[in-house]
């Protein structure tokens, strides 16, 4: 090998030589010719030990081929064949991962970073991607008091020339009044706003400054039901006429995108108004949520939990994590407070299903730190999801109170997609 006189990069020049041997054949050619004497026997264990270490990525790689194969499951139309091969190839890996004692490789290390201010505009779907690609931007707030509150989520799938749209305003033990098209028109192109009308409502969304502010409005057309844990087929329920939402969701923490995810959160302070009949609701700095996330949507594969909850003393909790109890698994998200951001390393999800198919007595335990979060819900909604394949899976909206062991109350979100036939 030489060095470049350009730079200090290294070249290998000579390949002659070539044959099959010991892999330590080359460890001791390389150091015994490349270094001096005097430097061989300064650094040659400290080398050979660096180098002993490296070959336990092979174990910790182990890993990889058990998220590729789940991962394309998710994406992949289901189909008898490719039921039994990711079956098979899942089977195999994991046990790999399990006789390399992989897990005992992998260490807590904070991955998470900000998002770029590009990251804020519309993105561009692969042509590749398929029908489930889906760009969407997603808001909530919570009074502080928690009488009053509201979510929202944008979906743009460009593939299938359609948007989706689920919207609610929640009231303490009310009824919420929904806004829901599924085959909304597909707003016209522009980077920072989105922007559409229904013939029962209309919605738009503007980033007024990327990473700072934000801007929701939404009016008309809302419907109710007497009973907000129904399930919501679009325009269910009684027509309930002047409804206007103009709220403003200033970033109030530190941005979160986790490494490798094509998704942030973004804990905020709301301001504006969400107006209802009979009723007008001023927030001031109430506590919210929004996030923007671009990539494969699949809600017919796996059962989550996500939360975003906020307290009185500026601490902001974010978690997502698959399934339940001691099956929870996939956990992360971000403890934070004055912009010092903690992520989080595990999360269980212990909840129970009611017979009204909600989820009752909710305790999220937090890593690390061993935290316990117990929420109370508020008000909630039960939305419907079907697939042209035929699967089915209940998207469960909460608004909540969270209280923590020390005695900490707070107010929030909670999203529960449950997977009823897949």
């Amino acid at each position: 090998m030489y060095l470049a006189k350009d730079s200090n990069r290294a070249i290998a020049d000579d390949w002659g030589g070539l044959s099959w041997a010991s892999p330590m054949r080359d460890a001791a050619y390389f150091l015994g010719n490349g270094l001096t004497i005097e430097n061989r026997r300064k650094w040659e264990k400290d080398l050979l030990h660096e180098y002993l270490n490296e070959l336990n990525e092979y174990r910790l790689q182990s890993i990889y081929g058990l998220a590729q194969h789940i991962t394309a499951a998710a994406i992949c139309a289901p189909t008898e064949r490719g039921e039994i091969m990711f079956h098979t190839l899942a089977s195999r890996q994991a046990q790999h991962a399990l006789d390399m004692d992989a897990i005992s490789l992998v260490t807590s290390t904070v991955t998470s970073h900000s998002p770029d201010v590009a990251d804020e505009s519309q993105h561009v779907s692969p042509d590749e991607a398929g029908p489930l690609w889906n760009e969407s931007w997603y808001f909530d707030c919570t009074s502080a008091d928690g009488e009053v509150g509201m979510y929202a989520r944008l979906g743009r799938l460009p593939n299938q020339g359609i948007c989706i749209f689920v919207g609610g305003i929640f009231r303490r033990n009310k009824e919420p009044v929904m806004f829901v098209d599924m085959h909304a028109p597909l707003p016209v192109t522009d980077p920072w706003v989105q922007q559409f009308s229904t013939s029962r409502f209309k919605i738009e969304s503007r980033c007024l400054e990327p990473l700072k502010r934000f801007s929701l409005q939404l009016s008309g057309t809302g419907s109710g039901t007497s009973h907000p844990s129904s399930l919501l087929p679009e325009n269910y329920g009684i027509d309930v006429t002047n409804m206007h939402v103009e709220l403003v969701w200033n970033t109030s923490g530190l941005p979160y995108m986790k490494k490798g995810q094509t998704r942030y959160e973004v804990a905020c302070s709301v301001t504006g108004t969400i107006t209802v009949p009979g009723n007008r609701f001023d927030l001031n700095s109430a506590p919210g949520q929004r996030n923007h996330s671009w990539g494969i949507r699949n809600w017919w594969v796996a059962d989550w939990v996500w939360s975003g909850l906020h307290f009185p003393d500026g601490t902001d909790v974010f978690t997502i994590a698959l399934g339940k109890g001691p099956q929870s698994t996939g956990g992360s998200g971000y403890i934070q407070k004055d912009k010092k951001l903690t992520e989080v390393t595990g999360v269980v999800n212990e909840f129970e299903w009611k017979e009204n198919g909600m989820p009752g007595n909710l305790q999220l335990h937090v890593k690390p730190g061993a935290i316990t979060i117990e929420c109370e819900s508020l008000a909630e909604s039960r939305l419907r999801l079907f697939d042209p394949e035929g699967r089915e899976a209940d998207l469960l909206r909460i608004m909540c109170r969270a209280s923590t062991g020390n005695g900490k109350l707070g107010v929030g979100r909670l999203d529960f997609n449950r997977v009823l036939k897949s």
